[in-house]
């Protein structure tokens, strides 16, 4: 009779909820603004394999696998609502300097 042999079996890291949270996040993040690449980034950012990734990634609901998609509406939307933000602020810093400017101007 042969002899099986077992082989050792080796088992990954386990990930806390709060850690792929962060990778997915980032890998959204990534991905928002770059149109895609985002999987590929966390693996070389994180060291952990893309399978795992893309398993986590399709495991979160809809609207989270919708920002991963390249080129979507949600996150063209997403990243134009976020630049219009960031423009009403830099508008109002630019208002708020150019009267301080004129201020001092006027006052030479």
């Amino acid at each position: 009779m042969s002899e099986i042999t077992t082989a050792k079996v080796v088992r990954g890291q386990r990930y806390s909820e709060e850690a792929k949270a962060e990778i997915i996040e980032f890998v959204n993040q990534y991905n928002l603004e770059n149109g895609r690449g985002g999987n590929t980034a966390a693996v070389k950012k994180y060291g952990i394999s893309q399978i795992t990734i893309a398993s986590w990634m399709k495991g979160k609901d809809s609207v989270s696998s919708a920002k991963s998609v390249k080129g979507s509406l949600q996150n063209k939307l997403e990243l134009m609502l976020s630049l219009g933000n960031e423009i009403v602020q830099l508008e109002r810093d630019l208002k708020a300097k150019t009267a301080k400017f004129e201020a001092l101007k006027s006052s030479l």
